[in-house]
This record gives C-alpha cells, sequence and structure tokens, in this order.
C-alpha cells in the first residue's frame, strides 16, 4: 500500500481486517525506515525530518458500522441487521456505543441502537417504511456509533420518585462530539510551539470542533444580512444552454445534484433569467464549477467595498506575537440571498434550470476575496 506522511511517499505491505479503521506501522516497519521516535517531545524522526505527533483522543473517536450479511427488509417491516462494528484503537474502552438515526435510502432509516464497546459484532434494528423491497449488501455502511455514558438511578432515588412522580428508573444518554475533522488543523501547527502551547491550541480547537467545516458541504449560514441585486434595467438577460463535453455531463449533474441536495441551489423552472455554467480547469486538476453571469452583471447597479488602511490593520494588532488565520469554507455560500432576487441568478444545465439560495461566485457586487 502506498501512503504519505508529511508530504513524502512511502509504502508497506498491509494485513487488513475489518475490526480496525485506522492505519496502523509496526515496529519492524520503524526500524526498516531508520526511524527516531522523541517521546518526551512528541515528535518522530523520518524520511529526514522531525515530524510531530498527533494527541489522540480516544472518547471523542467513533466506530463505523457495517452491515455484517446481505438481508433482504420487505416493504412496511422492520428487522434486527447484523452488524460489525469497527474498534477507533486496538485499546477500545468499555463504554458503550450509540448509533444514531440515520436515512439509507428514501424510505429505509437505521433506527437508534445501543451497542456493547467490547464486543466487535452487534445488531441494529432498519425500518423499511417504503412499498418495495430493499436489500442491504454485505459490508454496507449504515452508520456511525458515538461513545456514550450511561447514568442509572439508585434505587433508592428511583423508589423515592415512584412514591411521588410514579416515574419508573430512568437512563440518560450521552453522546460525545466527534472531533476527527480537526486534526489536519492540529496537526498544521507550527513548530515554533512549545509543547504546552501545543496543548493548549489543541484543546481550544477540540473543544470548538462543531465550528470547523467536516466536508464540502458543511458549511454555516448567517442570518445578519442579505445578498440583493439591484439594476439599472429590468429587461431579463437570457442565454441557450451551451454543449460541454460528454464526459463532463456526468459531473455536472452529480454537483448540481449535491448542491440541491444541501440547499445550496434549487429548482426554477420557466425563469426568465438564465445564466450557462462555465467549467475551469484549478492547479490540482480537478474542475470548478462557475457561472457565466456577464450579462446579469451588465444590468447590475455597480457598488463599491473601500478596503481598510493597511496599518491600520497592522496597529491593530498591538505587541502580539502568535497569530493564526481562519478561512471560510465556501463563505459566498454562507450569505443568504433575498428571495425576490434568486430568479436573477439562475443557470441552466441539460437537467433543467437552477437559481441559488445563497451567494454565488462571479457576481459584480460580491465582496473580493480581500474583504471577505
Amino acid at each position: 500500500m502506498d501512503f504519505t506522511v508529511a508530504g513524502k511517499p512511502y509504502s508497506a505491505k498491509l494485513a487488513v481486517t475489518n475490526q480496525v479503521d485506522e492505519l496502523i506501522l509496526g515496529i519492524d516497519w520503524l526500524q526498516e525506515m531508520a526511524a527516531m521516535w522523541d517521546f518526551g517531545a512528541g515528535k518522530i524522526y523520518l524520511g529526514g525530518k522531525w515530524i510531530w505527533l498527533q494527541q489522540r483522543v480516544t472518547e471523542d473517536r467513533v466506530r463505523r458500522v457495517y452491515a455484517a450479511e446481505s438481508i433482504e427488509i420487505p416493504p412496511m417491516s422492520e428487522a434486527n441487521i447484523p452488524v460489525t462494528v469497527t474498534w477507533p484503537t486496538l485499546h477500545p474502552t468499555r463504554s458503550d456505543w450509540l448509533v444514531e438515526p440515520k436515512v439509507v435510502n428514501e424510505g429505509l432509516v437505521v433506527a437508534r441502537t445501543l451497542v456493547s464497546g467490547e464486543a466487535p459484532s452487534s445488531v441494529v434494528r432498519v425500518i423499511n417504511v417504503s412499498d418495495q423491497t430493499y436489500n442491504i449488501d454485505y459490508d454496507t455502511e449504515l452508520g456511525l456509533a458515538s461513545q456514550v455514558s450511561v447514568t442509572l438511578e439508585s434505587d433508592e432515588l428511583a423508589d423515592a420518585k415512584s412514591r411521588v412522580t410514579s416515574s419508573p428508573r430512568w437512563m440518560s444518554i450521552t453522546t460525545q462530539l466527534d472531533t476527527s475533522h480537526v486534526d489536519c488543523v492540529i496537526s498544521q501547527l507550527k513548530n515554533n510551539l512549545s509543547t504546552g502551547q501545543r496543548a493548549t491550541v489543541a484543546e481550544f480547537v477540540r473543544k470548538n470542533a462543531d465550528v470547523f467545516s467536516a466536508s464540502e458541504f458543511d458549511l454555516g449560514h448567517t442570518d445578519l444580512l442579505e445578498h440583493s441585486i439591484e439594476l439599472d434595467s429590468t429587461k431579463p438577460v437570457r442565454q441557450a444552454l451551451r454543449r460541454h463535453p460528454v464526459a463532463y455531463l456526468p459531473l455536472i449533474d452529480e454537483y448540481i445534484e449535491q448542491m440541491a441536495e444541501h440547499g445550496i441551489v434549487q429548482p426554477m423552472p420557466g425563469s426568465e433569467w438564465v445564466a450557462n455554467i462555465v467549467l475551469v480547469r484549478k492547479k490540482d486538476g480537478n474542475l470548478r464549477y462557475c457561472v457565466d453571469y456577464r450579462g446579469l452583471n451588465a444590468v447590475t447597479q455597480k457598488r463599491n467595498y473601500p478596503l481598510p488602511r493597511i496599518d491600520t490593520c497592522l496597529e491593530s494588532l498591538g505587541n502580539n506575537c502568535l497569530f493564526t488565520s481562519l478561512d471560510m469554507r465556501s463563505g459566498y455560500w454562507q450569505v443568504p440571498v433575498k428571495p425576490e432576487d434568486r430568479p436573477k441568478t439562475c443557470f441552466v444545465t441539460r437537467k433543467g434550470i437552477f437559481g441559488f439560495n445563497v451567494l454565488p461566485f462571479g457576481l459584480t457586487n460580491a465582496p473580493s476575496p480581500s474583504n471577505g
């Protein structure tokens, strides 16, 4: 298997198991690579450079749940499906794990299930509320199990409550926040930080992990303002559907479907304003999906966004010596467009006409990156 460590490629022969979901490098491989491990400093010497190690917080890890066998679920039925539950480490905790409800497919839902923390296999309940039979294949991922703490009232307190309120013994379940998506942020901390400073930053980042984006469409949303499109002309700008390379058509369809699923765009059939998608090749080889808003921009009233004075910005830093920068993921898409202006953002694909619910790229009055 080929993999990278700190940007440098390596290869190793691996033993594969369904019970562990991470890559574990053994002593023999480290010896072969002439690695040196500084346990006190928390770093390892590999490939001619020192690499800071990440601190694992086991209580925040999750376990993936996979179907242990293929099974058929009839319409309007439910079934207990045998599953395998991967261990986040080779030393799993004894606490139990909670599988949260998840929609596997339209009409097929995994119910909330509590599984043992020690058992590598268990069962989860799956409900088919549709009018057709569903087949779940072997090794289908059915969800994630989060570590929980279980609290039971003492018998004396339960008896006292039953005499007053006739309430039975109760159980409360508290799920732990998964912070694995911020590990990349912590791993990129600069080497000029001391061990104590790195630990403080890591704790702060994990404590606020909910404000970090976990995936491409995991976006925030502001309610402080809405973007408006004020025009010099009321005459709509319409473009005919342009041709794209046949190989790109499925990619366009998939991307627009994802945008619609996450509420970024919505179908707007019959809109008088129609622009076209433009595909731009990025440096990493992937495609950037843009919209040709030149016609709309030509009839839009222009606004000015003066830049702040650079010297004022530098003075505001005071005598601080440590700085960091945060970048918003798709910051435009976190700003809503006024409902009455959304038809002006429409674009056309072979699947129909769609309009943006949020601020799209390419509008003349969208703030520049230096202002964002």
